[in-house]
């Protein structure tokens, strides 16, 4: 879910998820013909050791971090170690699931494998926030927008 939305100080890796969403999008049809079937994960945020306080992910020393970040950073190390232990996600539960969906069987027994799985609750809810936010920019300014377009059939 992080390809759907900013967070400051984890702005690099939030594209990294964009670039990696877009590309697994973009390949889906050209290994289609080869019989390889795909489906894009998006998980939420599961209660694993990811956020711990300390951990790689969380921890960069002050001489190596910008000055001018100082509070952004703080800000966000806080978040992290607040919300560490508390993430909705059992990841258990998400393996499971994952492994149903993907062999068609358990909770997804009969269904085609998906395109897309936003994987969690709190997923869900971030990437349909995110996509409706972008419909309404793009309802609000169609208008304007589509100016820009020549005049039909010329």
């Amino acid at each position: 879910m992080a390809a759907w939305y900013p967070m400051d100080s984890c702005n690099l890796y939030n594209a990294s998820k964009a670039a990696l969403r877009w590309l697994v999008v973009g390949m889906a049809n050209e290994v289609k013909p080869f019989g390889i079937k795909h489906c894009l994960v998006e998980p939420g945020f599961f209660r694993t050791d990811l956020l711990k306080p300390g951990a790689n992910f969380t921890q960069t020393t002050t001489t190596t971090r910008i000055s001018d970040y100082a509070e952004i950073n703080k800000n966000a190390d806080d978040a992290f170690a607040g919300f560490h232990g508390t993430q909705l996600g059992n990841p258990v539960k998400g393996a499971e699931i994952l492994y149903d969906v993907i062999t068609s069987t358990g909770l997804a027994a009969g269904r085609d494998l998906p395109g897309f799985l936003p994987l969690g609750s709190d997923a869900g809810a971030v990437i349909t926030k995110a996509a409706k936010s972008t419909i309404a920019d793009i309802e609000a300014w169609a208008d304007i927008s589509s100016q820009s377009d020549y005049p039909e059939g010329k």
